[in-house]
């Protein structure tokens, strides 16, 4: 094994943009930057961003692993729920590793379960943005640590709903206040053992690129604001401290970011009303006489008509068990599904559309290749190409893809059907189409920064080859590399 340890450190959908246009302000960026080996790295962040960190993980693309959310369809059971070690669960790279007996330390990669054996260190969900499961450490002693030294719950939740200024403040106050002590954490993590892989992540740039990308949340200003900014100065600072404790280390630095962030311009509440009346208008086509199909959802109506600081004001303080009711009901509930061939599943950027196939769901009313299949499908992605920004006039659809032109593997049923990307166009926050008429309000999610797929790993290494070995594209050969550098893979 080589006798260059390796210490990775993860900011979380961080834009290189921002980075490289504020290295004045950010010293220790450019300290990695203009010393490191630069790779750009592809990932699906644009199209299923969800996807991204159990890819990274994996090492394999999303029709093989099947996750494209933290929270999904599952069509057994016909309901939404979150992720699990059982249903879906994958092997990390680190894994195979630490069974070998390389010393690992795992701290933070978001969209993972607890995997490591008490010879390593694994510390899951403490100060993450996305978590499949709540904050667990394999050490005890060390979980109460984190939680007598620095806190249980750093950053807190995000609850997607409009934010006051006031909230957004108090959001970019905790933000920096957990990137100061997630960098203190990592510096104290890496002094308890002699690491051959240490991977840690800094959860705070994805929450604030989602929550301050534009000033006050106005997503029709653009960003990064200041706060933003704030943000990346105090994760700035903890990379400073983690490149200072590993000098003399004779280690290979990766900073890495799997996916990245954006001024967010996606309509992702559109889909569930968009399908509501293409349901609506092929149940008239195929059965007149039949009642019009509708979600019948309490729960949806009350995400409507309920104001925001009271849903984030509650979201902040249920349990995450009541949370994915919440979503589960507000989304997927209420169907008849004798008489829903289709239906829109919770997004975070891209919109997702998923067929009521018979053979795959477990109540399906498709036929796999029929001609009421294709019907209903090239009526689906008319609906979305035709729709335009109520007020300007605008299309705001870019495209609608068949997942069988992006993805394939064993689980690729798992992913929605259908991918429906956005115009990067000014919107009102309604839209229509002379087919569908004038659509509900869009409600507000309280982001103003969305993802994108540029992910990036910069190296710096004292061991020459190193940066070659093998080369890096994608966010899937990250754990190859890491392998074949601890192997000496020549």
């Amino acid at each position: 094994m080589s006798h260059n340890p390796i210490i990775m450190v993860g900011v979380d959908a961080a834009s290189i943009d921002v980075i490289r246009a504020n290295l004045a302000r950010l010293p220790n960026f450019r300290r990695v930057l203009e010393g490191g080996a630069y790779h750009s790295l592809a990932s699906w962040g644009d199209v299923a961003s969800g996807s991204v960190w159990p890819s990274f993980a994996a090492g394999k693309p999303p029709g093989e692993h099947g996750i494209y959310h933290h929270i999904q369809w599952d069509p057994l059971t016909m309901r939404l729920h979150r992720v699990t070690a059982r249903w879906l669960g994958y092997r990390p790279f680190w894994l195979d590793l630490a069974e070998s007996g390389t010393k690992v330390c795992v701290i933070d990669v978001p969209m993972t379960f607890p995997e490591l054996g008490d010879d390593a260190l694994e510390v899951v969900s403490w100060a993450s943005h996305d978590q499949l499961v709540p904050f667990s450490c394999n050490r005890p002693a060390i979980e109460r640590e984190l939680r007598r030294r620095f806190s249980a719950d750093p950053m807190g939740h995000e609850i997607p709903v409009s934010k006051s200024s006031a909230t957004l403040q108090a959001t970019r106050n905790r933000l920096i206040d957990s990137a100061q002590k997630k960098g203190e954490a990592i510096r104290w993590l890496l002094k308890l053992d002699s690491w051959n892989l240490f991977i840690a992540n800094f959860g705070e740039t994805h929450r604030g690129g989602h929550l301050l990308w534009a000033p006050d949340g106005d997503t029709a200003k653009a960003g990064p604001s200041e706060d933003l900014l704030a943000v990346y100065e105090a994760v700035d600072q903890g990379l400073g401290s983690i490149l200072d404790e590993i000098e003399g280390m004779n280690a290979v630095f990766v900073l890495f970011a799997v996916h990245g962030m954006a001024r967010d311009m996606s309509r992702t509440a559109v889909p569930l009303f968009v399908m509501d009346r293409v349901n609506q208008l092929h149940q008239r086509q195929n059965s007149p006489a039949a009642a019009t199909p509708r979600q019948r959802s309490l729960m949806r109506y009350l995400r409507r008509v309920v104001p925001p600081p009271v849903q984030h004001a509650i979201g902040q303080r249920v349990p995450v068990g009541v949370r994915d009711w919440v979503v589960q009901h507000a989304t997927a509930a209420g169907h008849d599904w004798s008489r829903t061939p289709g239906f829109a599943l919770l997004a975070d950027r891209t919109g997702y559309i998923r067929l009521n196939r018979q053979g795959r769901e477990a109540e399906g009313l498709l036929r796999p290749g029929s001609s009421e299949e294709d019907r209903y499908t090239a009526a689906v992605e008319a609906a979305f190409r035709e729709l335009v920004d109520a007020e300007t006039g605008e299309k705001i659809v870019a495209d609608v893809i068949t997942r069988a032109s992006l993805f394939s593997g064993a689980r690729v049923d798992y992913l929605p059907d259908l991918f429906v990307t956005w115009r990067e166009t000014e919107g009102s926050g309604r839209a229509r189409s002379n087919r569908l008429g004038l659509l509900p309000p869009e409600p507000q999610t309280g982001r103003s920064g969305n993802h994108t797929a540029g992910g990036f790993a910069v190296i710096v290494s004292p061991s020459r080859g190193v940066t070659a070995l093998p080369p890096l594209n994608r966010v899937t050969e990250l754990g190859r590399w890491v392998h074949a550098v601890l192997n000496d893979a020549p």
